[in-house]
């Protein structure tokens, strides 16, 4: 170690011709030392604003809404209004059967689904019309899906009988 520092020495005071003794050696290390571990720290500090900021903006983005125009909103929120309305409706006809009429507008659960369903066509066709999704696009899923409902259910396979109001 000893030979390391009087290399050091030798090397500073050539290197600036510095009278310099095994202190000053020393005291240069110690305040390059110093400078590093100050440098060193800054670069820890910047990275964690940098990974705070990321973060914060990361969180942003997703709490905000994706921007999409106004007419296209309104036609999601009318598609999402009438898959909502459909599904109430197969929980009214599950629960109740297709034949039970409705309270407040005598008309059966069949009934209520056609037209539901009619509405959830419209929407689709209003989506079409607009681009927002591909007609194509949408008749290969469905004979797809058709596959897979032919292969996977246990009861569609056999034409049956409506119950209820006998349609």
């Amino acid at each position: 170690m000893r030979k390391l520092w009087a290399r050091m020495v030798d090397r500073v005071s050539w290197r600036w011709n510095l009278p310099a003794t095994y202190e000053t050696v020393r005291q240069m290390y110690w305040k390059a030392n110093e400078r590093v571990q100050r440098l060193e720290a800054r670069a820890r500090e910047r990275e964690a604003r940098i990974a705070e900021l990321e973060k914060q903006q990361a969180g942003e983005q997703a709490s905000q809404p994706a921007s999409l125009p106004p007419a296209q909103i309104e036609r999601l929120a009318l598609l999402a209004e009438s898959c909502g309305k459909v599904a109430q409706t197969v929980a009214m006809a599950l629960r109740y059967g297709w034949a039970s009429e409705s309270p407040y507008n005598g008309k059966t659960n069949r009934v209520l689904m056609e037209r539901e369903l009619g509405s959830l066509r419209a929407v689709a066709e209003l989506m079409i019309e607009a681009g927002d999704v591909r007609r194509m696009d949408i008749n290969t899923h469905q004979q797809r899906k058709a596959g897979a409902l032919r292969e996977y259910t246990a009861h569609q396979g056999v034409a049956s009988e409506p119950v209820g109001d006998g349609r």
